[in-house]
């Protein structure tokens, strides 16, 4: 580190949005002498676009600036060691318009305890679950739309679908949701939720795949596989006249697969029609074949994972667990892990990655906080603070164009953050509580850090709190 420290570099910015190219096209190639590297760039950066906007009397919005592909909130030293550049090294400088900075929306009361929430694509409505077994299926503007009742155990888990929900419970069930009896269905009233399969042991995660089998894992490290059909029996018959918009459930296990060694399943993930990925208490991602329930590949070594989200986009992994760290992989490798980012004080309980970003997810933690990452940094984006310190407890991304970061806690409310990907508005972006630069250690524990294999960068990240 120290041969990068007294090493100077020359910099070059590009940008492929338009609005940008004229403006860059007008600044130098900028020489930093090495006292500079070993500071903190971004806001020498922006000084240097503003100077160029005062010149060419252009609008400019809050820019993000990447070295390398790596998001630039370290030191320049940091980014030049990390992409490999060496002494009197010309660095190609990528700068992208940044997303608006996320605003704390509409806070709901709904219970004493949540513990799981999800979106369903099809109506947009939220789906969430308390301690006490009852979910509710509510409007981003807090209107509960219908309440099930799954028992007097925590749910754990939820998952929608195209044409039917599902919840499992601490009870060891896995129960269906929205099924309204006729003329007693109401927001005040909950109905008895209908059980598809029942279990040994707690259920603690759900996946649907697709014609109609879904994946339950178990707290003895257990995956049951489970076929659904319609329930054409004389008592399902029965049921279906009396109910007004989903056909009755049942469920029949096809198959399992015991490859977590007892130890409680942390998530499931089925993304596409041939691969499905696990994570366990166990330390250990595994890639199963639902044709054949064999595994493909395992990959140990690791602390307990729970909390599974996938990219779509980017084709990755993301798991929290109790070490405080979010993890990433690429199933393409094997499970390789491609990044540790830690900056939570306590066990990740959650991850969401975003529908639409190939580079954005949100982890949510037992410390309180949710926090906006981008993964091409090695610090979160943002610190967010909703919950009066109160443990949060699952996330999900809804809205029509996935702008709404939907968190749930131990407080029993549901908050809603506002947060648009789109090019940021014109003007500085907002600080919400940090001050988002970058460089510097920090040795108090509570300063957000965060590091992909390999790296020690180092930074604080911006901080929105309730109070705000």
């Amino acid at each position: 580190m120290s041969e990068i420290s007294s090493a100077s570099f020359q910099l070059k910015f590009y940008s492929t949005a338009a609005p940008l190219q004229a403006l860059l096209a007008d600044l130098p190639i900028v020489s930093v002498p090495a006292s500079l590297s070993r500071h903190g760039l971004t806001d020498v950066l922006a000084h240097l676009t503003s100077e160029a906007r005062a010149t060419s009397g252009a609008s400019l919005p809050s820019l993000h600036f990447f070295i390398g592909q790596r998001l630039l909130r370290s030191t320049l030293a940091a980014a030049a060691q990390a992409v490999g550049a060496l002494a009197e090294h010309d660095l190609p400088v990528q700068v992208e318009i940044a997303p608006n900075s996320p605003s704390l929306g509409e806070n709901y009361s709904v219970a004493d305890r949540l513990s799981a929430v999800t979106v369903d694509a099809s109506s947009g409505d939220l789906i969430v679950g308390d301690y006490k077994g009852f979910v509710r299926r509510m409007g981003l503007d807090g209107v509960v739309r219908h309440t099930d009742a799954t028992g007097n155990r925590q749910v754990s888990h939820i998952v929608a679908t195209a044409t039917f929900s599902l919840a499992t419970t601490y009870s060891g069930t896995l129960v269906q949701l929205g099924v309204t009896q006729r003329g007693k269905g109401s927001s005040s009233a909950a109905s008895s939720a209908p059980v598809v399969a029942t279990f040994d042991n707690a259920a603690m995660a759900v996946a649907a795949g697709p014609d109609s089998v879904s994946a339950v894992g178990t707290s003895r490290g257990i995956v049951h596989f489970v076929s659904l059909r319609e329930d054409e029996t004389k008592g399902g018959a029965k049921r279906k006249r009396q109910v007004a918009e989903a056909p009755l459930l049942v469920g029949e296990e096809t198959g399992t697969f015991r490859g977590h060694v007892g130890a409680p399943v942390g998530g499931i993930v089925w993304p596409v029609r041939d691969r499905l990925y696990t994570v366990g208490h166990d330390c250990t991602v595994r890639s199963l074949d639902p044709a054949t329930l064999g595994q493909v590949s395992a990959l140990t070594g690791h602390a307990p994972l729970g909390g599974l989200s996938y990219s779509l986009p980017a084709g990755l992994l993301y798991a929290g667990g109790p070490q405080r760290r979010v993890r990433s992989f690429d199933p393409r490798s094997g499970g390789r892990t491609a990044a540790v980012y830690t900056s939570h004080l306590d066990s990740v309980t959650s991850t969401a990655t975003h529908p639409t970003s190939s580079t954005h997810f949100a982890s949510a933690s037992l410390d309180g906080t949710v926090k906006i990452w981008d993964a091409r940094a090695t610090v979160p984006l943002y610190t967010l603070r909703a919950h009066g310190g109160e443990a949060v407890t699952a996330i999900a991304w809804a809205g029509e164009a996935s702008d709404a970061l939907v968190s749930v806690g131990a407080d029993g409310r549901v908050q809603v953050t506002r947060y648009a990907l789109e090019a940021g508005a014109t003007g500085g972006r907002r600080s919400a509580g940090g001050e988002g630069g970058e460089g510097g250690d920090d040795d108090d524990e509570s300063a957000s850090s965060a590091s992909t294999t390999g790296s020690d960068d180092d930074d604080s990240d911006d901080d929105m709190s309730e109070s705000e």
